[in-house]
């Protein structure tokens, strides 16, 4: 995640003029024409760059830092696959542990 976020910094200090001339012309627009807050003209052009980078392909080759880090969701030794994956079973195990602090403490106290 740290990663990421350097690498957008570090793309956001060099982003080319044409690019922030049209951001400039957009919100130029915009505070005349007044049809949109900066705010919400700014999101919809970060919406646009995101579906454009939905297209990148990624050449993990050539992405040596990402080949090392690994672009995979940690899995902990420590959870239980069958809770994590599955929302009746832990539901089911809320029940059964609000059942026996109930039968352990009927009075309800803290």
């Amino acid at each position: 995640m740290a990663y990421a976020d350097i690498e957008i910094a570090a793309a956001l200090h060099t982003l080319s003029p044409e690019l922030m001339r049209a951001v400039k012309i957009k919100m130029a627009v915009n505070d005349v024409y007044g049809n949109e807050s900066p705010a919400r003209a700014l999101s919809m052009l970060i919406d646009a760059a995101i579906v454009a980078a939905a297209l990148y392909p990624l050449n993990m080759a050539k992405e040596t830092i990402l080949a090392e880090l690994t672009l995979e969701r940690p899995q902990p030794g420590y959870v239980d696959s069958d809770l994590n994956n599955s929302p009746i079973t832990r539901t089911r195990l809320a029940e059964a542990i609000k059942a026996k602090r109930k039968k352990l403490n009927p009075a309800g106290e803290q």
